[in-house]
Parts: structure tokens; sequence; C-alpha cells
């Protein structure tokens, strides 16, 4: 089977998508992996600090902590059980809240502000591709709603530059975190849908290599098929030249034999019969011995085509060698004899332009099969010959006048 037909175009579409599936549940399970060992350190380390921020060690908000702490476990327990989507939709929504709740409540941002990077960055690293800027507007409102709404003097003097580097080091340390956890349990840190794109290339390469393939089978296959036509009109030429007299274009002897087996064949299973027709011509030899051969051949030719002329739609005229014709016909008694002197007339009042002196008739012998006869189709055209060669030497030595 070539590689440009149907059945193979579909057994490679269908390993491209295996691949691309299987690439999917690789990226997937890279994914979930990853995220497992970013959100718990960046729980770990947000519980770390109410800790210590209950304890007056660090200056920071603990409810807050508390809370974005306890989304972040939630999330990490969604992703556990293998609902990424699921766990992103959670940060999504409880972070914000978590981080908008109490500067709407009180006008004290405290340092609410300074999460907004990492919980941008947490984000995106747990949204779809296709939902990254949904993600970078939410964050960037979220930011702009704790600036805006606060009314504590002490965070709105914080000012933006030291919001945004303390947000890039939040953000760095819970990469940084999820990362050493990665490396420490055997993971690898790789970009997520690496695999699907490693799938996609090699898909695409495959696309373009089976399509050149197949570029190149469709030309070599229209040449063969070129090739191949012209082959068989070569061999059906010269199936056909095999079969053809040469000089007088009628069907030759060997057609003959070929066709007498089978009209007989055809005339056993239809209960009818076949006849044919010896035909010797009459003044021929004189053409040859008062000009040349070439006018002989010449008025073969001629004779040949008078012949046919009288044929019928179901007759057939052949040339059997020398002077001799063989007419094969399948109507009764009363149209051979018609078709007879239908033929002899025409010899008879053919004006030769070659030979205009000598006057062209014809000698003839019948024979006749029937179905009744049986017998294999080949023993019975020979003998069939055999009687109409029979009958042709008995009507010459009737007719002394009937000499060549």
């Amino acid at each position: 089977m070539s590689r440009g037909d149907p059945v193979s175009r579909a057994a490679a579409n269908d390993r491209v998508v295996v691949d691309l599936t299987s690439a999917d549940a690789i990226d997937e399970e890279r994914r979930r992996r990853w995220l497992l060992g970013l959100l718990g350190p960046a729980a770990a380390v947000l519980c770390i600090m109410a800790v210590l921020s209950s304890l007056s060690i660090l200056d920071g908000s603990v409810p807050v902590q508390v809370a974005v702490a306890a989304v972040l476990a939630g999330a990490w327990y969604l992703t556990y059980r293998g609902h990424t989507r699921a766990s992103y939709l959670c940060a999504a929504i409880a972070i914000p809240a978590a981080l908008l709740a109490r500067p709407l409540v009180t006008g004290n941002a405290n340092d609410n502000v300074l999460y907004v990077g990492a919980s941008a960055m947490l984000l995106l690293l747990l949204a779809p591709r296709q939902w990254t800027g949904a993600v970078i507007i939410g964050s960037l409102a979220t930011a702009a709603a704790l600036y805006l709404g606060t009314t504590d003097a002490a965070t709105v003097d914080l000012g933006w530059r030291a919001l945004a580097v303390t947000g890039v080091v939040v953000s760095c340390a819970t990469l940084l975190l999820g990362t050493l956890t990665l490396r420490s349990t055997h993971g690898a840190l790789l970009g997520a849908y690496t695999a699907r794109d490693q799938a996609r290339h090699s898909a695409d390469q495959l696309v373009r290599a089976s399509s050149h393939l197949e570029h190149a089978v469709d030309e070599r296959t229209a040449h063969l098929q070129a090739v191949l036509a012209e082959s068989d009109a070569l061999v059906a030429q010269l199936a056909a030249t095999a079969l053809r007299d040469h000089l007088t274009g009628l069907p030759n002897r060997r057609y003959l034999e070929r066709e007498l087996a089978r009209r007989i064949s055809e005339a056993a299973r239809d209960g009818g019969s076949l006849t044919a027709v010896l035909i010797d011509l009459v003044g021929f030899k004189a053409v040859n011995d008062r000009y040349s051969h070439d006018v002989g051949d010449r008025v073969l030719a001629t004779a040949a085509t008078l012949l046919e002329s009288q044929l019928g739609p179901t007759d057939d005229v052949c040339r059997f060698g020398g002077d001799e014709f063989v007419v094969l016909t399948q109507g009764p008694q009363e149209s051979t004899a018609a078709l007879i002197t239908r033929m002899t007339d025409a010899l008879a009042g053919a004006v030769l332009a070659e030979a205009p002196d000598i006057t062209l008739g014809m000698a003839h012998g019948i024979a006749v099969w029937s179905a009744h006869q049986r017998g294999d189709p080949a023993v019975a055209a020979a003998q069939l010959m055999r009687t109409a060669e029979a009958d042709l030497r008995r009507r010459r030595a009737s007719a002394p006048g009937l000499g060549r």
C-alpha cells in the first residue's frame, strides 16, 4: 500500500492525534506536579509569616496572611485531586477577595498591597495559557482597588516603587521555594505545554514530510500511469497488427482460427449454426503473369475491399492466404447464397485500373456447422475448413472454367 493512499494518510493523522493527546497528558501531569511543589511551600511560608506576625516578630496582617494561606492550601488540595482548573478558579476568586476584604471594610490596607505581586505570579502559574490576559488585568485592578480604597496614610506614603519591589521579592521567593521543592523530590521544573509544543513541532514536520512524499508519489504515479497507458496502447496496437493482414487490411488466418472457435462455441450455446465460405479468386493468376506481383498485390487489396463491401452486420471476411478469402456468416442458406451472388457480381463488375483487360471472378466452397454436431470448438473449426476446401475442389472439378 502506498504512503499517499487515503488509508495511510488516515493512519498518519491518527498517530499525530495520539502524539498530541499523549503530550497533553504529559503536560498536565508536569503542570500538576509543578503546582503542587509551588502551592505547598507558598502556603507554608504564609503560615510561618502569620505566626511570626502574631508574635510581633514581623510586621504584617495576620488575618490576610492566614486567609491567603488557607486559599493556597485549598488550591493545593484541588490540584492534588487533579482539578487544576478548579484550583485556579478558587485562587482567582479567593486571593483578590482576601486582599480586598480588609481595606474595603476598614479603609486600612496595611501590607495587603505587598501580596499583589506574589498573587499575580501565582495566578499566572495556575491559569490556563489563554487566560493570561485576564489574570494580568485582574491583578492590576486589585492593586488599583487597594491603593484607591485605603485611607491609611502610612500605606499610601509607602510608594509604588517600594510596593513593586516588595511584590517581586515575594514572588521570586515563592518561585525559588517551589523550585527547590521540585528538585528535592526529583521533579523537573519545565515550562507548561513544552511536551505539546514539541509534539506539535514533530507533527508539523511529519505533515510536511508526508505532504512532500505524497507529492512525489503522485508525480511518480502519474508518470507511471502515463507509461502504462502508452505501453497498453502499444500492446493493443501490436495485438491488432498481429491479427491483421498487412496487404489487404482484413483479419488474417490467425484471427480466423480464433473467431471460428468463438463463433462455434456461441452457436453451440444458442443452438444456431455457422457457415464458412472459402473463396478463391478466378483470373488472379493472369494478373501476376501479365503484369507484376506489385500489381497483383494492389488487385488483391481491391478485391478485399469489394468482398467486404457486400457483408452483412454479422458477417466477417478474412484473408486465408494467397488469393483465398474466408467469409463467416450465420444466416440461413438463402441469405448465404444471396451473399455469394453479391460478391461474385461485385468482382465481375469491377474495372481494375491496374489490369483493365482482366475480369475477376470467384470460385467458392461452402461448409456448415450446426449445434447438433457438438465436439470441441477448435476441432470443429479445423473440420469446418477442411470441409470448405473439399467443397471448393469439388466445384472446380465439376466446372473446369473455374480455374485461377
